[in-house]
């Protein structure tokens, strides 16, 4: 994230060119901030830190830590370093630093213990769960040799720094290590270690030593040194030998590192205390777990499974400072992805949705305690079940768990919690056998190729929760649902995309967008129109919808776009039980009621139906239809849009549209008790 933008409206909104991350849009004003939060700057600049290994990572060394694309094992005598080269994970390496001469039955310690734990949730045998294991910001190897100890720790940048302390009178000369996994290591002419692996030439700078006397410290030039029998030691120039010495050299395998990876955070989630939860999924094939993967000719150590699609479902939380308090990776042995999460203020717990394919994802309580889906790609790049889980707030306990869904491709993509502790997720469906459905369910038989469901639970004991009900929802093509909240009725409201022709609307504010000069009309229902010849093909609007708390009846549904692809990413209700909603538009005539940017096309305005719209004269005569005041040179915009809360049915309060001249998204929005609307996506 580059930077975060707060815009602050009163049905105006004052644009800025935003950088490519976070979009605040507020209701109050039209102050610009661009101040970034000090805990979202710390969580960038976390270091390494180390978890003793309990079994988590199989024998692989006493300790393990894990960085920007890589893994460390630590054992008395050697540190092995996993380098990812990106999404090539075939060329995956290792590297292993071994002390000549060491004593293997050094003990090590973890020092400087930090407040998080790191919990392994693998699998669905509970007795193979790894949970509240400490993790430590150092690690202290004690007289590898005589009157030699090393120390473990992460910079700033999560590189692996160690250092040699040797105490009064130790030998420098019997520090000596040899390097497994380079193709070539060399010692060049400026002290440094210069190591080729694979097409990579990675130097570390000569190490710096010093030594400490009345609190001031001296340097003692020190540079690396090939030995005859191809080991690698220290020069040193003279120094007091009547006080300790401290070598301090850092690995840095950053430049080899810096390919890229699946480590996605889809969802975050705050609570009462303003600590902040996160949820993904990653593939960081730096992350050392029990499942060894042969990758060539190394044996990677990788998470418990996943394919280069996907990989494990993660949840981590930190707090206000930026410190993490827990790291928990969940699922199977093929791919798992966390997609939304939500705080439990009911029940003091975190709730995560998401997708599994893995027939031993970790349960507790479930509804359905078997993998049901059939996975119907060849390729295996489709999930195809959902799952809901709920975990305390330390991470450490699994207080329910269960598959959801029906016999072929299910997701969870959104989960929300209301006031009374029920449970209500949303996502998509290519399953016609959905658990929970009612005879009375608003749409009890699936209608088209994916249909968008929701389903409510509600628990009967302590973490015992069954389905009230399960409603699919969606037209005779492809439906989404991809956000959802619910209001203080018990209601819950589902925002998605849809491609339905014949998709399901009622107190709709929008059914019809305009008509053509010549007096053609046309609905709002996916169409995406060449106005000079009148043809049409399918596009997607996002929509917005209203299930009853049964899952009976649908009091209000709408669609929300133009005559492109629109898609609703977000949605939240306020107190007085508002609705907003934020996504993203390629459509330029994306219904808007406020002004947003000033437009670098010439136009006319005319009016019609009450509707206010623009035509714009161009080589080709009087084409395109657009709104006034929005820039016609953009992939994609994020939109917002409120709807208020009113008798008889819900009415558009303001509906904008932002963004530069690139893909612009909305992905998220949260409404704070003072009325300001936040929104985050991605920017250009």
């Amino acid at each position: 994230m580059k930077s975060f933008v707060k815009f602050f409206l009163a049905r105006r909104i004052s644009l800025a060119m935003a950088l490519a991350a976070c979009v605040a849009v507020g209701a109050r004003g039209s102050e610009i901030k661009t101040s970034r939060p000090a805990s979202f700057a710390s969580f960038a600049n976390a270091p390494l830190c180390f978890e003793a290994n309990a079994g988590q990572a199989g024998d692989s060394g006493q300790f393990i830590a894990r960085g920007a694309g890589c893994g460390v094992r630590l054992a008395p005598t050697e540190a092995e370093i996993i380098l990812n080269a990106g999404e090539d994970q075939s060329a995956a390496r290792s590297v292993r630093l071994q002390l000549v001469g060491a004593d293997p039955a050094s003990t090590m310690t973890g020092c400087d213990q930090m407040p998080a734990r790191a919990n392994y949730l693998i699998g669905n045998e509970p007795a193979k769960w790894h949970m509240g294991l400490p993790l430590f910001s150092r690690v202290q190897v004690n007289d590898v040799y005589p009157g030699v100890r090393v120390v473990y720790y992460g910079n700033q940048s999560a590189q692996l720094e160690y250092d040699f302390v040797l105490q009064p009178g130790a030998l420098p000369g019997q520090i000596r290590f040899h390097i497994d996994g380079a193709d070539h290591v060399e010692v060049d002419a400026a002290g440094n270690l210069a190591l080729k692996i694979g097409g990579e030439e990675i130097r570390q700078h000569k190490p710096v030593a010093y030594q400490e006397s009345g609190g001031a410290r001296r340097e003692v030039a020190a540079s690396y040194h090939l030995n005859a029998d191809g080991t690698i030691g220290f020069a040193l120039a003279k120094y007091d030998r009547n006080l300790p010495l401290v070598i301090d050299p850092v690995l840095d395998f950053l430049t080899y590192m810096g390919g890229r990876k699946l480590d996605i955070g889809w969802a975050i989630a705050l609570d009462g205390d303003q600590n902040v939860y996160v949820a993904g999924e990653t593939l960081s094939t730096g992350l050392l777990t029990t499942n060894a993967i042969l990758f060539g000719n190394t044996n990677f150590m990788k998470f418990r499974g996943g394919n280069n699609a996907f990989g494990d479902a993660f949840v981590a939380k930190y707090d206000t400072t930026g410190a993490l308090q827990f790291l928990t990776y969940l699922g199977g042995k093929t791919d798992d992805g966390a997609l939304d999460i939500t705080y439990d203020s009911v029940n003091n717990a975190v709730w995560v949705t998401g997708f599994t394919d893995s027939t031993n994802f970790p349960l507790v309580n479930p509804i359905r305690d078997h993998f049901l889906g059939a996975n119907k790609n060849p390729k295996r790049i489709f999930p195809v079940d959902a799952f809901i889980v709920k975990l305390d707030p330390s991470g450490t306990n699994l207080l329910f768990s269960t598959y959801f869904g029906g016999e072929n491709i299910d997701e969870g993509l959104g989960i929300a919690v209301d006031g009374n502790g029920f449970v209500y997720v949303t996502g998509l469906t290519s399953s016609t056998n959905l658990p929970g459905i009612q005879p009375n369910a608003f749409q009890a038989i699936a209608g088209g190729r994916f249909d968008a469901f929701v389903t409510k639970l509600t628990n009967t004991a302590p973490n015992i929760y069954t389905n009230a009900y399960t409603t699919f929802f969606g037209g005779t093509n492809v439906d989404y649902g991809l956000s959802i909240a619910a209001d203080s009725k018990q209601d819950a409201w589902i925002t998605g995309i849809t491609y339905s022709t014949n998709f399901f609307t009622t107190n709709a504010i929008q059914l019809t967008w305009g008509f053509f000069p010549d007096g053609h009309t046309f609905t709002n229902l996916n169409f995406v129109t060449d106005l000079k010849k009148h043809n049409v093909a399918s596009r997607s609007d996002a929509f917005v919808a209203e299930i009853s708390p049964d899952g009976s009846t649908v009091p209000f549904s709408t669609l929300l776009g133009g005559t492109n692809d629109d898609v609703g990413e977000s949605i939240t209700i306020d107190s007085s039980d508002n609705v907003y909603v934020a996504g993203y538009t390629l459509s330029r005539d994306f219904p808007t009621n406020v002004i947003t940017a000033a437009t670098t096309n010439t136009i006319t305005v005319v009016t019609t139906n009450s509707e206010t719209m623009a035509l714009e004269t161009n080589s080709y005569g009087p084409a395109d239809y657009i709104f006034p005041n929005i820039s016609t040179n953009f992939a994609s915009h994020v939109f917002v849009t409120e709807l208020t809360n009113s008798t008889p049915a819900y009415a558009l309060a303001f509906s904008t549209q932002f963004g530069g001249s690139f893909a612009d998204q909305g992905l998220g929005i949260a409404v704070d008790g003072n009325g300001l609307i936040y929104v985050t996506g991605s920017i250009g």
